[in-house]
């Protein structure tokens, strides 16, 4: 039998653990796999200059890279919030407000995590574990991901049972267009009179949304200006998670 390379039984030992825990850093890594940092930093380097695997500037957390996208398999909930808490947290620490990461869960918005800002004088707005799709930000950044026939049977399905009438329908679809062309969705004062939402996608290299990305605050003063800052924020991160994701 052949004998092992060891730097390439290493390299394939790096790359199993991060197809499973993104955003690892060095440290753990030394730890879970038994091998010096000095010689995982240097393992982990040349396979980022080769694209097999991405650091992450914001954390020095290793993943996947792009090499491996069309190879590996759709990250799971929590591989995705570890992958995108730094990027969470980044938002929250710049603008102070609360930031929440949300998936689509039987037709309804699902917060899976959220980062709370740390400031004395901040005031947490309430949520809930899962709202609507139709009067959100972040539910109607997945619901413009929605299908035009299974777009269709939801709205029909929202007429039918009293929550919109069929102006409000016609509003809703005409605001979802614009929702698919930015990739940004606003919520201001329709899911409560006392809070105002921005909200991006999340998508991965196919284009496909896989979570929304949420800041909502008080509606206690004119915050147009703060939310545009914001959304700018958060759809660079967009773009470039774009280019990792899978």
């Amino acid at each position: 039998m052949t004998k092992p390379i060891q730097s390439v039984e290493r390299a394939t030992r790096i790359i199993d653990y991060l197809a499973e825990r993104p955003e690892t850093k060095i440290s753990e890594l030394s730890t879970r796999l038994g091998i010096s940092k000095t010689t995982l930093f240097g393992i982990a380097e040349t396979l980022c200059q080769d694209g097999v695997l991405y650091k992450n500037p914001l954390s020095s957390g290793y993943s996947i890279g792009s090499k491996f996208i069309r190879y590996a398999k759709p990250l799971n909930n929590d591989q995705l919030i570890r992958l995108l808490t730094p990027y969470l947290q980044v938002v929250c620490n710049e603008f102070g407000e609360d930031i929440y990461l949300a998936i689509i869960q039987d037709q309804h918005v699902h917060y899976i995590a959220t980062i709370e800002a740390d400031l004395p004088q901040h005031k947490k707005v309430p949520t809930t574990t899962d709202d609507f799709l139709y009067n959100t930000a972040a539910g109607k950044m997945m619901l413009s991901s929605f299908l035009p026939a299974e777009l269709t049977v939801y709205l029909d399905q929202l007429h039918e049972s009293g929550k919109l009438t069929e102006p409000q329908v016609r509003d809703l679809n005409r605001d979802l267009t614009k929702v698919r062309q930015d990739n940004l969705s606003y919520d201001l004062g329709g899911q409560s009179p006392d809070i105002n939402c921005v909200a991006v996608g999340i998508r991965n290299s196919r284009h496909e949304i896989l979570a929304s990305m949420a800041v909502l605050m008080q509606r206690n003063e004119d915050v147009s200006e703060r939310m545009a800052a914001i959304a700018e924020r958060m759809q660079a991160i967009s773009a470039e998670l774009e280019q990792r994701l899978i």
